[in-house]
């Protein structure tokens, strides 16, 4: 960390899984050389970062997963309703059993 932009780029690099120097080395060894503190702080920011960002990825996928088969179930009972053919056949199914009904009392 010589610079500020050094140090966005390597928080850039790190949240991406290249948490290396120039050398190759990880960057926590380096960081645990100076200070355990700035170990557990950077541990920690790394984890949250990680995890914040999947998070947020998959609550945006699930949410427009949910929404995508909500308009599509929406648009089938649309559909339903709207072809003749089965309010026809639930009309003849309906008056048949109102006609089989009144038949067993005898009028």
């Amino acid at each position: 960390f010589l610079n500020v932009p050094r140090s966005m780029l390597t928080t850039f690099r790190c949240s991406f899984g290249d948490c290396g120097v120039h050398d190759g080395t990880p960057l926590l060894e380096h960081i645990s050389a100076v200070s355990l503190f700035w170990t557990y702080i950077f541990s920690g920011f790394l984890f949250l970062a990680v995890i914040g960002l999947f998070n947020v990825i998959s609550a945006i996928f699930v949410e427009s997963s949910l929404e995508s088969a909500s308009k599509l179930q929406n648009q089938k009972k649309l559909a339903r309703l709207e072809d003749e053919e089965i309010w026809a056949n639930n009309i003849v199914v309906l008056l048949k059993a109102l006609d089989f009904g009144l038949g067993d009392n005898g009028e």
